[in-house]
C-alpha cells in the first residue's frame, strides 16, 4: 500500500508531545531539587556559621574568665608578697626602734649615774669646804668630846650629826652618819640652820632644805 504523505500518525504525535512534556517536567523537577539543595546548603552554611560564631564567643568568654582568674590570682599573690614584705619591714623597723630605745635608755642611765656620782663628789667636797668659805672664818679643829645624851633616834632617812657644835653663822659642825653623800664619821659643816631647835634630839633644817638630826 502507498502511504499518504499528508497523513500523520496520532500515536506518534502523542508520543513526541508526551516525551517533550516529560522532559520539561524532568527539567523542572531537577531545577526544583537543585534549588532545594542550594537552599538547604545555604541554611546549613548559616547554621554552621552561627555555631562557629557561638563557639568563638564561648571560647572568648572562657579565655576572658581564665585571664581574669589568672589576673586575680596574680594580684592576690602580689598582695600577699607585698603584705609579707611590709610585715617584715614593720618588724625590722620595730626591732630597730626597740633597740635604739634600749641603747638610748642605757645611755641615759649611764649619764645619770655619772652625773649623780659627780654630784655626790661635788656635794661632799662643797659641804666640807664651801661652807667654811661661806662662814668667812676657819673652823676650830676641835669638836666637843660628847654632846648631851639623848634617848631619841634619828628619823628614817635623816642623817645624824654627833659631837656637834653651832657656829657663829648659824651652821652646825660635827660628825655625820646615815648619809648617802658622806662616809660615816666624816666631819661636815652644814649651811646655816633656818628652822628647828638647835639642841640634842631635834631635827633641824638648813636654808638649802637639808635636814639633820642632832644626836
Amino acid at each position: 500500500p502507498t502511504l499518504n504523505p499528508m497523513f500523520v500518525n496520532p500515536k506518534a504525535t502523542l508520543t513526541a508531545a508526551q516525551k517533550a512534556a516529560d522532559s520539561k517536567k524532568l527539567v523542572e523537577t531537577r531545577n526544583v531539587e537543585t534549588a532545594k539543595k542550594k537552599a538547604e546548603a545555604k541554611r546549613q552554611k548559616k547554621i554552621e556559621q552561627k555555631r562557629v560564631e557561638e563557639e568563638q564567643k564561648r571560647q572568648a568568654v572562657s579565655r576572658d574568665l581564665k585571664q581574669s582568674k589568672s589576673i586575680s590570682q596574680e594580684q592576690t599573690r602580689l598582695r600577699k608578697d607585698q603584705d609579707g614584705k611590709d610585715f617584715e619591714k614593720r618588724r625590722r623597723k620595730a626591732e630597730q626602734v626597740k633597740e635604739a630605745a634600749k641603747v638610748a635608755a642605757e645611755d641615759r642611765r649611764k649619764r645619770q649615774e655619772a652625773a649623780l656620782d659627780a654630784l655626790s663628789r661635788a656635794v661632799k667636797s662643797a659641804t666640807i669646804s664651801l661652807f667654811r668659805l661661806g662662814s668667812g672664818r676657819d673652823e676650830p679643829d676641835e669638836l666637843p668630846e660628847q654632846t648631851p645624851p639623848t634617848s631619841k633616834k634619828a628619823p628614817p632617812g635623816v642623817p645624824a650629826i654627833t659631837r656637834w657644835r653651832q657656829n657663829d653663822d648659824g651652821s652646825v659642825t660635827g660628825l655625820i652618819s646615815g648619809s648617802l653623800n658622806f662616809r660615816s664619821g666624816e666631819r661636815v659643816t652644814t649651811s646655816p640652820i633656818s628652822s628647828g631647835k638647835v639642841q640634842a634630839g631635834e631635827v633641824v633644817r638648813t636654808g638649802s632644805g637639808s635636814r639633820y638630826f642632832l644626836a
